[in-house]
């Protein structure tokens, strides 16, 4: 049986847990951003930032999955 309020309230937990996530992503990015413009970047720093953003995301990614229980 469905409650609306808590149906709602639940909606609303989600929400800023999934902006509290998005937050540290944006955080860690903006890390990397910082770091390639106080160099004088070449193409394989670029490489490189772009391959830290792409772990960060993929952090993240695995840690929202589930886990897998192996027995």
């Amino acid at each position: 049986m469905s409650n609306k309020y808590l149906d709602i309230a639940m909606e609303k937990v989600m929400k800023q847990e999934v902006n509290a996530v998005l937050d540290k992503i944006r955080a860690e990015i903006d890390g990397q951003y910082k770091w390639l413009i106080n160099t004088r970047y070449t193409i394989r720093d670029v490489d490189i930032a772009f391959g830290n953003i792409f772990w960060i995301i993929d952090k993240y990614k695995a840690e929202s999955e589930p886990q897998e229980r192996s027995e």
